[in-house]
């Protein structure tokens, strides 16, 4: 093989490991994004049935 063809299968190689790279990173994304969003929606609801915004005190 030439090194014009070692040149071109590394090229195609970088490419798909980059772009593999790039669609995980956005599915990471997307997964924790939506995570966030479940968390904090349970949280308030979690507020919502306990009362406890109303019940905080400073006593320690």
């Amino acid at each position: 093989m030439s090194i014009e063809s070692w040149s071109i299968i590394w090229k195609i190689v970088f490419v798909i490991g980059v772009s593999m790279f790039a669609i995980l990173a956005i599915l990471v994304i997307a997964g924790g994004a939506r995570d966030i969003v479940k968390l904090i929606q349970r949280l308030k609801n979690d507020d919502e049935v306990s009362g406890i915004s109303e019940t905080i005190s400073d006593e320690e």
